[in-house]
């Protein structure tokens, strides 16, 4: 009796695991999916308001969820996937729920049978779309930015004059490349230096910074001649003019200046000084001189108009690269995921949001610090090691379930991370680490608890010698195990088809459970069977008992057929040692009883000649006594010829309810209970009356035995399409739920503990066994405390 309740405390228990780890996934913000092995059929869908609801299988999910231009890319992703074996994992567009584009970061594992072949896929998915939409506002800003730079070094680059600007600290932000080169210094030495930085003499840096802060004073102009010198020329005498930047409000935010050397215009005017007879055709050539000069200063004036339109749409695009800038630090700080951006060699926490402070149980004193200072519990960690590896290297990675040990409560722990860890690049410049990581711990522990589980099912299944098989519903592969294979005569390193195996099963059995097993298949009902196996190879017979039933779930269509089979080859022979040996005793009785229950009737006729009044009671003490053992003996017979094949049936047509008012006088003249006919009192039926009377009989005992208290008993007359239904109601103590799926088995008693109750067990067995010949059904509906109505079926017509 132990065997059904083992079997429900395990399938509570794989219920139970089922159910955490839907709880699980339910749980979590992110697209989830599955798909069939070849990923042309998606199965579920949970959108989660980012895509389209799937909530039957549908074909065709590309064309619906994948933008068009990314379905090639996609497909080949599919493809390398299913080949290896191994988990999808792309960034690609895809059509949102509300009709626009959007990005998606989709995450797919395959899942694999015991021969390795992938059975389905289970995956999730990310809105990405606010992160790219990102990433392409920065692109944009850069590119325009390196434009904007591309056309001011174009327009100044080709002018032999000097152009530069500076910032209001004195610092040079510009110089073209003709000053560069009469500084003889790069780009990177020289910008951002100050004047002395670059070689201008004291005196010299401290007359510009005098002129600056009068520009940033006056916003004027300012003009002047100078001596500095050249990397390769020598000192040379340059003429330089500064023009104040205005910002948006009218406010000085930078010089820009243009300076030409004039050391030759200078050597003229010295040689004309000293040579009085070309005085006149000097003064010309002046003349020309200033008339070039006077062209070149307005070619000089447009391109400083030109540079200040630059550096003010420069500040412009500055300005979008620090919104760029924050909208990034914005979507860290909002992101449902833990984010961590390091900065520089000693991976300075640079940004942190909240749910990577919740994680590592800080808060934002961390930020500005390098990571092994802000945390040294972290050291020798392997995954804070490939962070650094990541900043050397520059090459992405990915982990699932990476364990970390981190300190919590006062002590270190254990804990569970996927992260992806990125190399942010200035160029070709590694800058730092970007670390996204999500804790998985919840889902670890519970699936080692799964796992932990299934092992302990394992073992209680091999202690009790059980076997187990389950059928993939959708393909109808049959996976049996290997004591399953020495039930039925295979040895364990053979195929065991499922037709091979029904084969197998003796004549009188095998059409039954071949219905059986594809009507749990097609219905979900449950399954238990009781037949006898032909071993393959050693030919031996076995008596087993199987029960299983239909698991569905959201990752297969039609889910698994699973069962349990035991060896009852010693308990079904006992059972018919006890069965022979009843019907013996019951043959050798039956003599003696008759002759015993003559003499009884003898005596009974007799009785009016007794003067003892005991004697009289005794004898209808001994009457009564001799009727029960009557109904005994006649019960194990009765269950005999059951078992033989040689209860014979009678049919004829009758009124039912003419059957009802005949039946049970007994009970009537005991005067304890009223019965009670009602429903359709013309109703025939085509069956042996003598039995079903015999049926109605052992009912209506069965309600005066165990619910004695109840004074009213129902015989109900209905009819269903076919059928007759007859049912026997009381309003007694009912019947607990555990007792049900046994009362029409042979030999069982509804025994309570406070009240052991007479008879064989054979009543309702024999009963079931009537009603199964007539091609009928029988059953029972209670509850405790509300009474029973015990119910069977008959054909209205001639079969």
């Amino acid at each position: 009796m132990t065997e059904p309740s083992d079997n429900n405390l395990n399938k509570q228990a794989i219920a139970a695991s089922e159910q955490r780890l839907r709880a699980l996934v339910t749980a979590t913000s992110d697209v989830i999916y599955s798909l069939s092995a070849d990923w042309k059929v998606m199965r579920e869908l949970d959108g989660r308001g980012f895509l389209k609801d799937t909530d039957e299988p549908i074909t065709g999910w590309q064309t619906r969820n994948v933008y068009t231009d990314d379905l090639a890319m996609v497909q080949a992703a599919i493809d390398e996937a299913i080949q290896k074996k191994e988990i999808f994992q792309l960034e690609h567009r895809v059509w949102r729920a509300d009709g626009t584009p959007g990005w998606t970061f989709s995450r797919a594992v395959p899942i694999l049978n015991d021969e390795g072949e992938i059975i389905e896929w289970f995956g999730v998915a990310s809105d990405i779309t606010e992160r790219k939409q990102a990433e392409e506002k920065l692109r944009e800003a850069k590119e325009q930015s390196e434009q904007q730079r591309r056309v001011y070094e174009t327009i100044t680059s080709t002018s032999p004059d000097l152009m530069y600007v500076f910032d209001l600290d004195y610092r040079f932000t510009y110089a073209n490349k003709a000053l560069l080169s009469m500084w003889g210094k790069t780009w990177d030495t020289a910008i951002g230096k100050k004047l002395l930085e670059n070689g201008y003499e004291p005196w010299h840096a401290a007359m510009h910074e005098r002129e600056i802060d009068l520009i940033k004073a006056t916003k004027k102009s300012v003009r002047g001649e100078v001596a500095f010198p050249h990397a390769t020329l020598g000192r040379r005498i340059y003429d330089y003019i500064l023009n104040p930047v205005f910002d948006e409000n009218g406010e000085v935010e930078a010089v820009a200046g243009t300076t030409r050397d004039v050391t030759e215009r200078k050597k003229a005017e010295e040689l004309l000084a000293q040579s009085s007879e070309e005085l006149q055709s000097v003064n010309e050539e002046m003349a020309a001189a200033n008339e070039e000069l006077s062209v070149t200063n307005e070619e000089l004036s447009e391109a400083q108009s030109q540079l200040q339109k630059m550096i003010a749409e420069l500040g412009t695009t500055n300005l979008r690269l620090t919104e760029s800038e924050t909208d990034f630090k914005r979507m860290v700080e909002q992101a449902p995921v833990a984010i961590l951006v390091f900065r520089g060699p000693d991976l300075v926490v640079d940004l942190a949001n909240q749910n990577i402070l919740d994680i590592l149980g800080k808060d934002s004193g961390i930020i500005g610090r390098p990571l092994l200072e802000a945390m040294p519990e972290l050291k020798g960690e392997p995954a804070v090691e490939l962070l650094f590896d990541i900043y050397n290297k520059g090459i992405s990675s990915d982990g699932n379930e990476v364990p970390v040990r981190m300190l919590r409560n006062g002590g270190m722990e254990t804990r569970y991370f996927n992260f992806s860890y990125r190399p942010l690049k200035d160029g070709e410049r590694i800058i730092g680490v970007m670390d996204v990581a999500v804790e998985v711990t919840g889902q670890v522990l519970a699936r080692q608890a799964i796992e932990w589980g299934e092992e302990q099912l394992r073992l209680a299944i091999d202690s009790a010698g059980l076997a187990t098989w389950y059928i993939d519903a959708d393909t109808g592969k049959f996976f049996p195990s290997v004591r399953l294979k020495e039930l039925f005569g295979y040895k364990p390193d053979e195929n065991m088809p499922l037709s091979a195996a029904i084969d197998l099963i003796t004549e009188p059995y095998r059409e039954k459970v071949r219905q059986a097993v594809e009507n749990t298949l097609s219905t979900g009902a449950v399954y238990d069977q009781e037949y006898q196996v032909e071993g393959l190879h050693d030919k031996k017979l076995r008596w087993l008992r199987a029960r299983g039933r239909l698991y569905k779930n959201d990752a297969h269509k039609e889910g698994n057929f699973f069962g349990v089979i035991a060896d009852i080859t010693e308990s079904k022979l006992q059972e018919q040692r006890k069965d022979d040996f009843l019907s013996i005793a019951s043959h050798e009785l039956k003599t003696p009883l008759t002759s015993l229950k003559s003499t009884l009737q003898l005596l009974d006729r007799m009785k009016a000649e007794f003067t003892a009044p005991i004697h009289v009671k005794l004898l209808e003490q001994a009457n009564r006594s001799m009727e029960k053992i009557s109904n005994l003996i006649d019960d194990l017979l009765q269950v005999n010829r059951l078992d033989v094949g040689q209860l014979a049936l009678n049919k004829s047509t009758f009124v039912i309810a003419d059957m009802l008012n005949k039946c049970c006088n007994h009970v009537r003249i005991a005067g304890k209970h009223e019965l009670i006919i009602q429903g359709n009192k013309q109703l025939e039926v085509y069956a042996d009356e003598h039995r079903i009377d015999q049926v109605l009989v052992n009912l209506v005992n069965n309600a005066v035995k165990y619910a004695s208290g109840s004074k009213n008993i129902y015989l109900i007359i209905e009819k269903i399409p076919g059928f007759a239904k007859i049912s026997v109601k009381d309003t007694g103590p009912g019947i607990s739920a555990d007792k049900i799926p046994f009362l029409f088995n042979r030999y069982y008693r509804a025994e309570t503990e406070s009240k052991v109750y007479s008879g064989l067990g054979l009543g309702l067995y024999i009963c079931a066994e009537i009603i199964k010949r007539h091609e009928g059904e029988i059953g029972v509906e209670t509850a405790p405390g509300v009474g029973s109505t015990f119910w069977f079926t008959l054909p209205l017509d001639k079969a």
